[in-house]
């Protein structure tokens, strides 16, 4: 397909023993910002209550610069 390629780079992070995936998210989208403050962030989640409750808990810290789009 056409179009302008971008870098893409995947990193790990290790897995909270206490099962809060939205903090995990929360962790994951503040350790990405870090390293490029420009760029953009996508997470996959298993289902939409998984979304839901994400997209609230990031709204809910106002993170500078941050647009949260639950699709």
């Amino acid at each position: 397909v056409p179009g302008t390629l971008y870098p893409v780079e995947d990193c790990y992070l290790d897995e909270l023993d206490d099962g809060d995936l939205s903090g995990s998210v929360a962790d994951a989208v503040k350790f990405a910002g870090e390293l490029d403050p420009e760029g953009d962030i996508l997470v996959f989640l298993p289902g939409e209550r998984e979304i839901r409750e994400a997209a609230e808990f990031l709204t809910g810290r106002r993170l500078p610069g941050t647009e949260i789009l639950p699709l």
